[in-house]
């Protein structure tokens, strides 16, 4: 099962691979963390907008989304060395290009539980934002 919003998430990762591609000069390690990049950064560019206009509740839902992003991200990461998820576009995993790069695929796993950890946090704090602020936006 998968969310509905986890399908803008994926063209949102997929794009950043393209931006970052052409940002990052052709340098693949840019453009592979592109796709992760992009997929974050619009959520939390959303959520900075709505912020700066004062529309509190609409940033925390916006946060929301964000954190939720951490869970598929997790789920990505901690595959790296199993490579079970199916890609969409095939080739090599992301994630284990980048660990691997790094030196830390061995700890692929932990990593990936660690982003979710962080991704259940965000929507934790983002979910009391909506609670505390909804009220008050909606009432004026």
């Amino acid at each position: 099962w998968t969310w509905p919003v986890d399908f803008v998430n994926l063209a949102f990762h997929e794009g950043g691979h393209i931006v970052f591609g052409v940002l990052g000069f052709g340098n693949r390690f840019i453009m592979v963390c592109g796709g992760t990049a992009m997929q974050l950064l619009l959520p939390f560019a959303c959520a900075a907008q709505f912020r700066r206009r004062g529309e509190w509740a609409s940033a925390s839902a916006c946060l929301v989304w964000f954190g939720q992003n951490f869970l598929g991200i997790g789920k990505y990461v901690a595959d790296a060395r199993a490579q079970q998820l199916e890609l969409v576009a095939g080739g090599v995993h992301d994630w284990t290009y980048l660990l691997e790069t790094v030196g830390l695929l061995i700890h692929d796993e932990g990593l990936g539980r660690i982003v979710q950890i962080a991704g259940c946090l965000i929507m934790a704090g983002a979910a009391v934002g909506i609670y505390v602020y909804f009220p008050r936006e909606r009432d004026g």
